[in-house]
């Protein structure tokens, strides 16, 4: 159940990944690989992977795998890898993993997207909404409010006291910037993820 308004109640789906803007935290905090995320954007976006595959499970993998002695894995690796095709991989890891989520997602419910809607700090950053605007083939939109989380809650309150109307979320929602990509052909390196994906699995137990 995601919530309930008197009489009226509303499920949704849900699925936790448990790093995503960590990852691009531990690219700049832990291994001083740019000393932005500005910096590691300009890196990724002008590199590919060069065969390189990362799979972030620094605490395990949450959905759809939800295995505990999962553990970060880096493959791929030979002399010509310079640090911005690692830095690559780690955004592609980060999108490969909402993708991976959300194609689940629409296996089960039966149901297509028309748009990808998406909030936090990863949501500020371009690279990642083109990446998985082009694996979707959907737009990818950010609203002007990035903590949608607070910004939900506070709405459904006001609207338990009468403050909001139902319809007056489409008013007060407003997209900041909608982003439609095409030109990235990322399916063959999601598949070679998801192998990878497979490696890093039970590596703790």
């Amino acid at each position: 159940m995601a919530w309930r308004l008197k009489n009226e109640v509303t499920y949704a789906i849900e699925g936790s990944i448990f790093v995503t803007g960590a990852l691009i935290d531990w690219l700049v905090n832990n291994l001083k690989l740019a000393e932005s995320v500005e910096e590691l954007t300009k890196m990724a976006e002008r590199a590919s992977n060069e065969g390189v595959y990362l799979v972030p499970a620094f605490t395990g993998l949450g959905a759809p795998h939800w295995d505990p002695y999962a553990r970060g894995l880096m493959i791929g690796l030979t002399r010509g890898v310079k640090r911005e095709n690692i830095v690559r991989a780690c955004f592609e890891a980060i999108a490969f993993s909402i993708f991976e989520l959300v194609d689940l997602m629409k296996e089960e419910t039966e149901k297509s997207i028309r748009s990808l809607k998406v909030d936090g700090g990863v949501a500020k950053n371009e690279l990642i909404l083109k990446l998985l605007s082009s694996l979707l083939k959907v737009e990818v939109e950010r609203p002007v409010v990035l903590e949608t989380t607070a910004f939900g809650a506070a709405f459904l309150a006001g609207m338990a006291v009468g403050i909001f109307e139902k319809d007056d979320l489409f008013k007060l929602r407003k997209i900041e910037k909608a982003i439609m990509e095409h030109r990235i052909n990322l399916r063959e390196d999601y598949k070679r993820w998801r192998m990878a994906v497979e490696r890093a699995k039970n590596w703790a137990h």
